[in-house]
């Protein structure tokens, strides 16, 4: 297993922000590419969006090499202002804003829901995945623990599975599935206490 620290974003300075703006865009760049093609443009969006309270990553040789996220019953991971939507284009900020209102679920206080978990595609397979969402459990924050993963993301649902976490729903996708790239969302959980 490689050997990282962990850190809460908000512990760590700007250059962490944008390294972890970096990896984010790098893991869901097929997702973020129908904004725009332009990495820069979609690495300053998402740094500004980051609530970085709700974000750990995991630090190797100096760099963010992995995050994760959760959002709660007062708080989101991630928050999107109207001077930073508008500079993808009125039709993309709708299309977020429209996202971010559907993603606005009613999360019950002894909940959290993890999500924007990815790692750095040099350091994928040492473990580092693991070791973060450990660590973010083992703070036993909450009581449970909940997270999605589309049905097409083997690696993933292998890792949540050898965490514990068990699927208790899955959500078919009616469109556009072939573009998407998976037939489900499957949402898993974990009971810690």
């Amino acid at each position: 297993m490689e050997a990282v620290t962990i850190y809460r974003l908000s512990e760590l300075e700007g250059s962490y922000i944008d390294q972890a703006a970096e990896v984010y865009v790098d893991g869901f760049y097929k997702q973020l590419s129908s904004l725009t093609k332009d990495r820069a443009k979609l690495t300053r969006f998402i740094a500004a969006s980051f609530v970085t309270r709700q974000f750990f990553v995991a630090v190797a040789d100096d760099r963010v090499v992995a995050i994760a996220a959760y959002s709660t019953e007062y708080q989101d991971a991630q928050k999107f202002d109207k001077k930073t939507l508008s500079e993808l284009g009125w039709l993309n900020a709708w299309l977020i804003a429209l996202s971010a209102n559907i993603k606005n679920r009613k999360i019950p206080s002894h909940q959290c829901l993890i999500e924007s978990v990815t790692t750095a595609r040099d350091y994928r397979g040492r473990g580092i995945a693991r070791q973060l969402l450990t660590h973010m459990v083992n703070l036993k924050e909450f009581e449970e623990y909940t997270l999605e993963v589309v049905d097409t993301n083997i690696h993933a649902v292998q890792l949540y599975e050898r965490l514990g976490f068990e699927v208790t729903r899955k959500v078919k996708k009616w469109l556009f599935r072939k573009r998407a790239g998976y037939n489900e969302t499957w949402v898993m959980k974990k009971l810690v206490r």
